[in-house]
């Protein structure tokens, strides 16, 4: 890439051509650097959307539970209403 660049530049302003390409590095380096950060990202936020997620499931387990435990003391109660009355 940096060759690509320099060989229109050679005969006129080799000074011009290495500050056009060290500016070229740069920006390379950056965007480097950002596509890191980037990937850290999303690494995090697919942890974070697992883990999101191995809660709903834990919390519909725990609905479900409940739920079965309500309709047995449900039923329990209607017993006893009717050794009662």
């Amino acid at each position: 890439m940096g060759h690509t660049l320099l060989c229109p530049c050679r005969g006129d302003s080799p000074g011009l051509c290495r500050v056009v390409a060290d500016e070229v590095r740069k920006l390379a380096e950056k965007t480097m650097s950002s596509t890191a950060d980037i990937s850290r990202a999303i690494t995090q936020i697919q942890a974070s959307a697992s883990k999101s997620t191995q809660q709903v499931d834990k919390t519909g387990e725990i609905i479900e539970e409940f739920s079965v435990k309500a309709q047995r003391a449900s039923e329990a109660l209607a017993k006893i209403v009717k050794l009662v009355v």
